[in-house]
């Protein structure tokens, strides 16, 4: 264990890799906080072990909800709806630990309304895979799971030791949650001043690439589909440098195109700002496609 830590020195000196692993040394110790909902719902209202273990049937939920956050994100925009999920995750952990001293009821609807944004955790991943080169998030990774396991091994005998199944008051029962509650704000306020403007580089590229993708979609596409003769006439194997058979087409949605511009995207901020380059070269030749064959039917 020794060793792997001292192989990731090079992370350690990198002030880069700080501005990520500091978002990771403070959610684990908020984090230990949601094994203890379950406790606090038995000592404090009286729930039987048995019906703890049926929160168990709020996991499904979130399966549920799962496309919500993505159709939301076509809709309105990853930059909105990246800030709208964070304001509203952090205000339904912070109300929940608030209120599951005084309400089970309370403490219960909160974990409902935490499923409702089911898929925001995989746009918060690949937002996060953008940070910094491929290589480098591997490396930020395998160092956030050694910081973790250590700040585990320290932070859980707070919280322990903060616990008190016999407390009456408000604030003795509640000493665990204020400290999660402090550290989630600390979180907040490191996300939106440190990460909030690395985060929205790759979010401004998202909706970029969402506009364009959807807009020479509906340029090039005949009779509702893109298929082999709309790709050749577009001369889309030039400017995406892609045939038809290997772009895997036809298309016959927007949804189809846009795993095909994701693929194309590639994994890197810099790759999908050469791909968005390619989409708008291809739309700069549509129109001039359109005005030959009118001039040439005419």
């Amino acid at each position: 264990v020794v060793h792997e830590v001292l192989s990731y020195k090079d992370v350690y000196y990198n002030p880069l890799s700080w501005r990520f692993l500091l978002m990771v040394c403070i959610e684990p110790c908020w984090l230990h906080i949601v094994g203890m909902i379950p406790i606090e719902l038995m000592a404090y209202h009286g729930w039987s072990q048995s019906a703890v273990t049926m929160l168990i049937l709020i996991q499904p939920m979130f399966l549920v909800f799962l496309g919500v956050v993505p159709r939301l994100c076509l809709r309105l925009g990853y930059t909105t709806m990246m800030a709208v999920c964070l304001v509203y995750l952090y205000s339904v952990l912070i109300l929940l630990n608030l209120t599951i001293a005084v309400s089970d009821s309370a403490a219960l609807a909160m974990l409902l309304a935490f499923t409702v944004i089911g898929g925001f955790m995989p746009l918060k991943e690949y937002v996060d895979s953008r940070f910094s080169t491929p290589d480098e998030i591997a490396r930020f990774k395998s160092v956030q799971w050694i910081i973790g396991y250590v700040l585990g091994m320290g932070i859980g005998p707070v919280y322990a030791a903060l616990f008190d199944a016999s407390a009456t008051t408000y604030l003795s029962r509640t000493a665990p949650n204020f400290l999660a509650c402090t550290c989630m704000i600390i979180q907040c306020l490191h996300v939106r001043f440190i990460m909030y403007p690395y985060m929205r580089v790759t979010l401004n590229l998202m909706d970029e690439l969402e506009g364009k993708q959807k807009k020479l979609y509906q340029t090039v596409k005949v009779s509702d589909s893109l298929d082999k003769e709309a790709w050749q006439s577009a001369n889309l194997e030039k400017h995406l440098g892609k045939s038809f058979e290997e772009a895997k087409g036809p298309f016959p949605s927007i949804e189809a195109f846009r795993e095909f511009c994701k693929k194309e995207s590639g994994g890197t901020n810099a790759e999908t700002k050469v791909f968005i380059a390619k989409l708008e070269a291809a739309l700069a030749a549509a129109p001039e496609k359109e005005e030959k064959e009118t001039k040439k039917a005419q």
